[in-house]
């Protein structure tokens, strides 16, 4: 009983693994962020929302485990990713291959009743970009950071969309925001896994710059553009004074922490980068909310 519970429990923990929920759950956070920006036009509607956010959770997650499956072959030379489902021989890639389409399927299913047909081509084109564009570019240049941002970018798109019918001025400043948003937190993955791309034969911009100058020079202009860029919201008039102190203490917080990378190419250094810019997008969707009810 004791080691078929146990089992159970292993295999919950690596189905639930395969989903990236970290990834999932940053994808419904600038889904929202897409809602909020075009809220004060028109009041979205909650059977809607639910609809989407199910839709979204679903295809992202399906998206997720197809990404698994892409990359188990990459994922087993790396030290970071070998003991995932795949590599360690937990489940098998038909099972896995088959899981993730269904994920997806059954997101776009929702998406296509729930919402909007258009709603339901980006949530496809974020799929198709992320497995089939994204992930069979890291084989080929560095470059793959930058195009990377777009799958990523996508769901505020989505969500002005199912509230408006189009992407509205606003939804791309979002877009933009978040496209800024993820290079510095991803130059900063590469950087304190560099030997592991290296191992794995992923081309990142580490492996062609030893000393960390590139790097650096990379964060510090997303981070100063991500600056600019987050207050477009408030010129355009889509959000207030709330908003934008929220975004510019963000932005502040992480052109701070960039910087530091300039004297100091350590891994703590790294990681306070990578960690600042995951709390600064809940920060800033708290920001908006805040600012549509006061």
């Amino acid at each position: 009983m004791g080691s078929s519970g146990g089992n159970l429990k292993s295999l919950l923990s690596a189905l639930i693994e395969l989903t990236k929920p970290r990834i999932v759950m940053m994808q419904v956070v600038t889904l929202l962020m897409g809602v909020l920006v075009v809220s004060r036009q028109v009041t979205p509607n909650w059977v809607l929302m639910g609809y989407l956010v199910l839709g979204t959770l679903c295809s992202s997650a399906g998206a997720s485990v197809l990404n698994h499956f892409f990359e188990r072959q990459s994922d087993g030379k790396m030290n970071r990713t070998m003991t995932r489902p795949l590599p360690s021989g937990q489940l098998t890639p038909e099972f896995v291959g088959s899981m993730g389409i269904c994920l997806v399927l059954a997101g776009l299913w929702i998406l296509w009743v729930g919402t909007r047909p258009n709603v339901m081509f980006l949530s496809f084109l974020t799929v198709f970009l992320y497995n089939l564009v994204y992930t069979p570019l890291k084989q080929w240049t560095w470059l793959n950071t930058y195009v990377g941002t777009i799958p990523g970018a996508l769901p505020p798109l989505a969500g002005a969309v199912a509230v408006m019918g189009h992407i509205t001025p606003e939804a791309w400043g979002v877009f933009w925001l978040i496209v800024i948003w993820q290079l510095p937190h991803f130059f900063s993955i590469d950087w304190l896994l560099k030997d592991d791309y290296a191992r794995a034969g992923i081309k990142m911009l580490s492996g062609h710059d030893p000393s960390g100058q590139a790097t650096w020079i990379h964060m510090m202009v997303c981070a100063t553009v991500f600056l600019v860029v987050s207050i477009w919201p408030v010129v355009h008039g889509s959000m207030g004074w709330v908003y934008g102190v929220t975004a510019v203490g963000c932005g502040v917080w992480q052109w701070v922490a960039c910087w530091r990378f300039r004297t100091d190419r350590s891994s703590a250094v790294a990681r306070r980068i990578m960690r600042v810019s995951v709390l600064i997008l809940p920060l800033i969707l708290l920001g908006m909310g805040l600012d549509r009810i006061l």
